[in-house]
């Protein structure tokens, strides 16, 4: 049981340190996968979402990916 608690605690560190990485505007194409980017149509929005931003979030996200 021990075990179980320990995995969902590194877990949710793992997300909220996932959150702070990516730019808000694309938490809900990814959070709904555990911010893994696993569909072609979620890359294929963030590029969309990246033609907006300004270039240091672009750049953020670029390292990200």
């Amino acid at each position: 049981m021990e075990f179980v608690k320990d995995y969902v605690s590194y877990q949710e560190t793992q997300h909220s340190e996932l959150e702070n990485k990516y730019p808000k505007d694309i938490h809900y194409l990814i959070k709904p996968t555990g911010f893994v980017i696993c569909f072609q149509e979620q890359i294929m929005a963030i590029r969309r979402k990246m033609a907006n931003f300004p270039p240091q979030e672009s750049d953020k996200l670029r390292k990200v990916i």
